[in-house]
């Protein structure tokens, strides 16, 4: 495989859903949706594109960052200490957000 197969994308694009990485996954959406035009996999790259849109009302009403999955070991321990990749203030609203609501749109 190599970076510009849409099969790549759609690993990492799934792993963004799975921690809840709202803007990045619109992003990288965007800029790899070209590799899905008329390919088979187009119907997978919809719905992470709908899964996307919920993510985003989501974060319209509890702001940036509440949709990061605190609940996943991994991301909450980064989170926890501090790794640069988390704005403090998107970790105070994913605390802050519903966790239940949070776990449907991620699941």
């Amino acid at each position: 495989m190599k970076p510009s197969d849409p099969e790549v994308s759609l690993f990492i694009f799934d792993a963004l859903l799975k921690v809840g990485r709202t803007a990045k996954l619109r992003q990288l959406v965007e800029l790899d949706r070209w590799k899905f035009e008329g390919h088979a996999l187009g119907n997978r790259l919809d719905d992470i594109c709908r899964r996307l849109q919920e993510m985003e009302k989501f974060e319209l009403i509890y702001g940036p960052g509440s949709c990061i999955n605190l609940e996943d070991p991994t991301t909450a321990g980064s989170a926890a200490a501090g790794h640069s990749r988390f704005d403090p203030t998107e970790i105070e609203n994913a605390k802050n957000a519903p966790s239940g609501e949070r776990a449907k749109i991620l699941a």
